[in-house]
């Protein structure tokens, strides 16, 4: 059995168990086989925190969406994550042509604005009329479906990261 071990694993001596070295596991990022300085773990764990910080008010964010257009109009708009992914896509493509990021977000709420109209007029209205609650949530789940594949057709499915206001 020791000479079917590769060089680069180690034979634990308490549990027999085979470990790969340091040259097999390729320096992963939270390898146990590569040493970390104290620093850089606090480093890892800080931006994790603020990572985590973040990501919870975008959260927050859309769950305030929702609340704010139950408590309006008691019931729920589906659609609502896919509309703010196209309004953020077309400020990316904005601040991409060259317009000033805060000029970007004024053009952003306009397009919002717009393609609230439009959800208005070819989802919500029609419900209203026949006084039907499920048509206006299955129109608001299809209007997302619809927005999605605009932005997929346009912007592609690979991500894209949008750049900051502040100077680097």
């Amino acid at each position: 059995e020791e000479g079917l071990r590769r060089p680069s694993e180690e034979v634990s001596s308490v549990s027999g168990l085979r470990r790969p070295g340091p040259s097999a596991c390729g320096g992963f990022f939270l390898c146990p086989c590569r040493p970390r300085p104290e620093s850089s773990i606090m480093q890892i764990l800080t931006q994790l925190i603020f990572s985590g910080i973040a990501l919870g008010m975008i959260y927050a964010v859309i769950a305030f969406g929702y609340q704010l257009t139950f408590a309006t109009s008691d019931t729920l708009n589906f659609g609502q994550s896919d509309a703010l992914m196209l309004g953020a896509l077309v400020g990316l493509t904005l601040v991409g042509l060259g317009v000033n990021y805060w000029l970007m977000i004024p053009l952003v709420c306009l397009f919002g604005a717009f393609q609230g109209a439009v959800v208005e007029r070819i989802g919500v209205r029609p419900a209203i009329k026949i006084k039907s609650e499920f048509g206006w949530i299955m129109s608001t789940i299809a209007l997302g479906i619809i927005f999605k594949n605009v932005a997929e057709n346009v912007w592609g499915r690979d991500d894209l990261k949008f750049p900051s206001p502040l100077p680097k």
